[in-house]
C-alpha cells in the first residue's frame, strides 16, 4: 500500500468542534480590486450569462446585461462545490470505495489532529478507520475526489487546519473543511471545458447564494460594465 510519512511535530492541537448541523460561516467580501457588480446585481444575484469564450486556459469570458464577465473556473466551481458540500445534497459526497486501501502513516500530531476532525470528513465522503498508533486506512473517497491524489489532499487540510488553529483564524472547522475539500477536488486553471461545460458550470455559479467570491473569499470574477469598457476605450 501507498505510504504517506511526516516528520514527527511539536505539541498537540486541541480543536473545539462544532456540532455537524453547525451553520455555515459567512462568506468573505470580495477584494477591492475585484470589480464591484453592476447596482442590479448587488444583492447578490448572478444575471443570466452567456459564456462566449475561454481564455489563457483559465478564464470564462461571458456576456451579461450592459456589462462583461470574466470568470475564474477553478474559482467559480470552489463555491459550487463547497455550497454543496455544505448542503451535503451532492451526489459526488458519495463515498466510493478504494480498490486498494491508502494506508497512512502520520505524526502523532497529525493523527490527534485527524482524529478530531475525523467525524466531519466522514460526513463528506471519506471512510478513515484508524490501523495502529498514528497510522490510519483510508477505504474511501468523496466520488468528486476520484482520481486525485487522496494522500496529498488530507495532508494539504491538516497542514491547512493547523496553521488556521496556530493564528486564531479557525472559527468553524466543518466549514473550513468543505472549504478545503472544494478547492482541492474541483477544476484547476489550464483544465479544459467543453462548450456545454461552461454552460453549465455558469448556470451552477447562478444557483449560488454568494456567487462571487470562492469559498476561501477571492473574488470569482471580474465585472466590466459597458460604461466602464467605453469610458476605458475612449468612446464615452
Amino acid at each position: 500500500p501507498w505510504m504517506l510519512r511526516r516528520e514527527e511535530s511539536q505539541g498537540a492541537l486541541g480543536l473545539q468542534l462544532p456540532p455537524l448541523g453547525a451553520a455555515e460561516a459567512p462568506a468573505a467580501p470580495p477584494s477591492a480590486e475585484a470589480a464591484t457588480p453592476p447596482a442590479a446585481e448587488a444583492a447578490g444575484a448572478l444575471p443570466e450569462l452567456n459564456p462566449v469564450a475561454r481564455v489563457l486556459d483559465t478564464y470564462l469570458v461571458c456576456e451579461g446585461p450592459e456589462a462583461i464577465y470574466i470568470i475564474d473556473q477553478h474559482a467559480a466551481h470552489e463555491r459550487v462545490i463547497y455550497d454543496a458540500l455544505l448542503r451535503r445534497e451532492a451526489d459526488d459526497i458519495t463515498p466510493q470505495q478504494l480498490l486498494i486501501p491508502l494506508t497512512l502513516s502520520l505524526s502523532h500530531a497529525d493523527a490527534m489532529l485527524l482524529e478530531s476532525c475525523r467525524p466531519h470528513l466522514e460526513a463528506l465522503g471519506f471512510v478513515i478507520e484508524p490501523f495502529g498508533r498514528d497510522t490510519y486506512v483510508l477505504r474511501s473517497v468523496p466520488v468528486l475526489l476520484v482520481g486525485r491524489n487522496y494522500a496529498a489532499v488530507l495532508q494539504d487540510v491538516l497542514d491547512d487546519l493547523r496553521e488556521r488553529e496556530r493564528s486564531g483564524r479557525l472559527e468553524d472547522l466543518r466549514a473550513e473543511l468543505c472549504a478545503l475539500v472544494a478547492c482541492h477536488s474541483v477544476i484547476r486553471s489550464g483544465d479544459a471545458l467543453a462548450p456545454e461545460e461552461m454552460r453549465q458550470l455558469v448556470q451552477d455559479l447562478r444557483q449560488s447564494p454568494s456567487p462571487y467570491t470562492c469559498a476561501h473569499g477571492r473574488p470569482t470574477m471580474l465585472v466590466l460594465s459597458r460604461a466602464e469598457l467605453e469610458r476605458r476605450i475612449g468612446r464615452g
